[in-house]
């Protein structure tokens, strides 16, 4: 890793799809909850962090990230839930923290139920707040 300040990549200006996307979602769902938000200039892409499975899972509606996107994680005691978009072309990754279940409980494979066999139907996933 280099020590020279002049050697980051990425500009502030390199920041402007990120912004547009923040403002887009800003605009887009006032009423959700407020995440923690990190944005990288390198590689131009946004972190929205919840505090809890349910903010997680109103943005994820919102976002219409599908539910069989959704990876559970667990490390040590900590247990969270991530999933991926794109935003405006810009990379969205979600994560959900408090998730209640101990690592152990996360690490152990549950079986899914199958997907149902109907012929041409798709999952419909209605927006929080009826928003589009």
């Amino acid at each position: 890793m280099s020590t020279d300040p002049t050697a980051r990549s990425g500009s502030f200006a390199g920041l402007g799809p990120v912004i547009e996307a923040l403002v887009y979602l800003q605009a887009t769902y006032p009423h959700l909850p407020a995440p923690y938000i990190t944005a990288y200039s390198t590689g131009a892409a946004v972190d929205l962090a919840l505090d809890a499975p349910a903010e997680f899972e109103e943005w994820r509606v919102a976002l219409q990230i599908p539910p069989h996107s959704v990876e559970l994680h667990a490390f040590g005691g900590h247990v969270w839930l991530t999933a991926d978009t794109t935003v405006r072309g810009v990379p969205v990754h979600l994560a959900g923290d408090e998730i209640p279940l101990t690592a152990e409980q996360a690490r152990t494979p549950q079986p899914r139920p199958e997907d149902p066999a109907l012929p041409g139907a798709t999952e419909a996933i209605e927006p929080a707040g009826g928003a589009r």
